[in-house]
């Protein structure tokens, strides 16, 4: 269970506050469910209303200071594994997003790099839908890891590629 001034992380959503625990009935609802009422970081005046019940399923803690950093020293070593067909693809890719596993986010962007790299050496454009989830995927992680070491989100990129310059070299096998 979440507490009143947790963070947390919901799909669609992002980072979000939780500024309180309530009643359905307080929250003009028909019904006495117990509600989070989450507020997300980019959308100050937003609300949302989750379930409690449901909170497990659809929320996640935000990533601590030594969970973000390990995650971007893994950064390199984290590999991909999604299908080479596009219709099957794009649904990995949006149940990675709603997974809310980092880790998965991750595997999106290196994905999508490797394919638009490949596109690129071919002459080709990138397709919308490898925009698209690039985007999202980007967006999501960014978000997170800027909240989790106290930056901005445009600064990600930078220490993300800083870290892995000074990683040791992987040894190969």
């Amino acid at each position: 269970m979440f507490e009143v001034n947790n963070y947390v992380v919901k799909y669609n959503s992002g980072v979000c506050k939780v500024e309180d625990v309530l009643d359905g009935e307080k929250a003009d609802f028909k019904d006495h469910k117990m509600y989070y009422l989450l507020v997300p970081l980019a959308e100050k005046n937003a609300k949302i209303y989750i379930p409690l019940e449901r909170g497990e399923k659809v929320l996640r803690r935000v990533l601590t200071y030594e969970e973000a950093t390990d995650l971007i020293t893994r950064i390199p070593n984290i590999d991909t594994d999604f299908s080479q067909n596009d219709k099957l693809r794009e649904l990995e890719y949006k149940e990675a997003l709603q997974s809310l596993d980092c880790e998965r986010m991750v595997q999106i962007i290196k994905d999508i790099y490797g394919r638009k790299k490949h596109r690129a050496n071919h002459g080709k454009k990138p397709t919308a839908t490898d925009e698209k989830y690039f985007r999202i995927a980007e967006h999501s992680l960014y978000m997170e890891l800027a909240f989790s070491l106290g930056c901005r989100e445009e600064e990600i990129p930078k220490l993300i590629t800083e870290k892995i310059e000074s990683a040791p070299a992987r040894k190969e096998q």
